[in-house]
C-alpha cells in the first residue's frame, strides 16, 4: 500500500518528459514551453539556501585628533574655510618715491593691483621729508609671500598688524539662500504660466519681483564675499626718517629765554627761604625765647645786688 503511491508521480513524470520528447522531435526540436512548465510544477525545483541579509553599515571609526577624517567617514562635506585677509603696515624707508615704487613693482608681481595711494610732506619741514600710504589688493595665496617682501623695502618695520575674518558661515548661508530663491524663482514662474485670471497673474508676478529682488541681493552679497576671499588687503604707511635741525636763537629768543631763567631763579630762592622758615622756625623761637630767658635773668639779679648795698 505504501510503494504505490510512492511510485505513482515518478511513473507519472517519466510518461509526460517521453510525451514531452517525442513533440520535440515532431517539430524539429523547438520546446514545449506549457509541458516544461508542467512538468516544473510537478518537480519543484530545489530550494535555494536562505541566507539573513548583511548589514553593510561598518561601524564609525574615529581617529583621534583628525576631525576631518573623521567628518569624511561619517559622509559630511568637508567646506573649505572662507576667510577675509587684512594687513596693516608701519614702515620708515629712506627713500619714499623708491620705496612706494618696489611696492607696486611687488604687487604686480604677485598679481595684484594698488587700490590707492597718496603722498605728503611734513609742514614746516624744511628737510623735504615725506610721508604717505598705499592700499594693495592681492591674491589670498600670495598675501604672506607679498607681505614679507613689503617689509623688507623698509629700514625699519614700527608696526605690523595682520587680521582674519573668518566669513564661512555667512558665505555658505548666501550660497544655500540664493539656491533656494532661484528654485522659487522657477516654479513661481510655472505658476505663471499656469495662470488664467487677471488677479491671479498679478498676484504671482507680485510674489515673483520679490523673490527676484532677493536673488539679486544675495547675488550681490556672495560676490562681494568671493572677492573679498580671493584678494586680500594690504595696507602701508610710509615716511622717511625725521632730520633734526638746530637753530641758533635770535635777540628776541635771548631776552625771553632770560626773562624766564630770572623769574625761574626768583622762584627757586623764595621757595628756598620759605623752606629754611618753614623748617628752621621752631628752633629759631626756642633759641629767641632761651636769650630772653637769660638776659632777664642777670637784669634781676644786678637789681637786687643794687638794692642790698647800703646807701653811704
Amino acid at each position: 500500500m505504501n510503494t504505490v503511491p510512492s511510485r505513482f508521480p515518478t511513473a507519472f513524470l517519466f510518461i509526460l518528459i517521453s510525451v514531452s520528447c517525442q513533440s520535440d522531435r515532431s517539430t524539429g526540436g523547438q520546446p514545449t514551453p506549457v509541458r516544461i512548465q508542467r512538468a516544473a510544477l510537478l518537480v519543484p525545483p530545489p530550494s535555494a539556501p536562505s541566507f539573513a541579509p548583511m548589514s553593510i553599515a561598518q561601524p564609525m571609526i574615529s581617529y583621534p585628533g583628525s576631525a576631518a577624517r573623521n567628518r569624511q567617514l561619517a559622509g559630511q562635506e568637508i567646506r573649505p574655510r572662507m576667510t577675509i585677509m587684512t594687513g596693516e603696515l608701519d614702515l620708515e624707508v629712506q627713500d619714499y618715491s623708491a620705496a612706494l615704487t618696489t611696492i607696486k613693482a611687488i604687487a604686480s608681481v604677485s598679481r595684484g593691483f594698488v587700490v590707492y595711494s597718496v603722498a605728503n610732506q611734513t609742514a614746516g619741514d624744511r628737510s623735504g621729508t615725506r610721508s604717505g600710504e598705499a592700499t594693495l589688493r592681492i591674491p589670498s595665496p600670495k598675501f604672506d609671500e607679498s607681505l614679507a617682501r613689503i617689509k623688507a623695502v623698509a629700514s625699519r618695520v614700527e608696526r605690523e598688524t595682520i587680521r582674519g575674518n573668518d566669513v564661512t558661515e555667512e558665505y555658505y548661508d548666501a550660497a544655500a539662500r540664493l539656491l533656494n530663491k532661484q528654485k522659487a524663482e522657477s516654479q513661481y514662474q510655472k505658476i505663471l504660466k499656469r495662470s488664467r485670471t487677471v488677479k491671479e497673474i498679478l498676484e504671482v508676478e507680485e510674489v515673483l519681483s520679490r523673490v527676484r529682488e532677493e536673488i539679486e541681493q544675495l547675488t550681490g552679497r556672495k560676490k562681494y564675499l568671493a572677492d573679498q576671499i580671493e584678494q586680500s588687503s594690504i595696507l602701508v604707511r610710509l615716511h622717511e626718517p625725521q632730520a633734526f635741525i638746530v637753530q641758533e636763537p635770535g635777540f628776541g629768543a635771548k631776552l625771553t629765554i632770560g626773562f624766564q631763567r630770572g623769574l625761574r631763579g626768583f622762584a627757586d630762592i623764595t621757595s628756598l627761604l620759605v623752606t629754611l622758615l618753614v623748617g628752621l622756625g621752631p628752633h629759631v623761637a626756642i633759641a629767641v625765647s632761651g636769650l630772653y630767658w637769660l638776659v632777664r635773668m642777670g637784669r634781676s639779679r644786678s637789681e637786687r645786688k643794687t638794692i642790698s648795698q647800703p646807701i653811704p
